[in-house]
């Protein structure tokens, strides 16, 4: 499976190589070295986890998903949105069917795991395809 290449970088905030990451540096480098597809950095705007970072992530993933269509029923290489700290929608992961995603936390190093799993399965605030 290609996710397995990229499971076990590190994380590290506002990170956008393999030496270490956040979710959308995973996310770019993905998309980037599997797809060909250049996204947006939005570096620096992931400097700690404080609740108004957060909401700017978060604002900026809103005006981010105009480049993408909501879709209910995720494939390959779509994106997961995801509550990962408290109510807001700040995290992202890649869909790798089956009802995996590949995703990095703090603390976490890149990882697959279950969408639907008790730790993410309403947390899910939606599946996104990029256009």
């Amino acid at each position: 499976m290609w996710a397995n290449a990229f499971t076990g970088l590190p994380f590290i905030l506002d990170g956008r190589d393999r030496s270490g990451l956040d979710c959308w540096g995973l996310v770019r480098l993905v998309y980037k070295d599997q797809l060909n597809i250049d996204l947006p950095s939005f570096s620096g705007a992931f400097k700690d986890l404080k609740r108004e970072t957060l909401q700017k992530i978060s604002n900026m993933m809103a005006v981010e998903s105009r480049n993408w269509n909501k879709v209910d029923a995720p494939q390959e290489y779509d994106v997961v949105l995801l509550r990962a700290y408290g109510s807001l929608a700040s995290h992202v992961g890649i869909c790798l069917g089956n009802g995996l995603m590949l995703h990095v936390l703090e603390d976490i190093d890149s990882v697959i795991e279950p969408i639907n799993g008790p730790r993410w399965r309403n947390r899910v605030a939606g599946y996104y395809r990029y256009v």
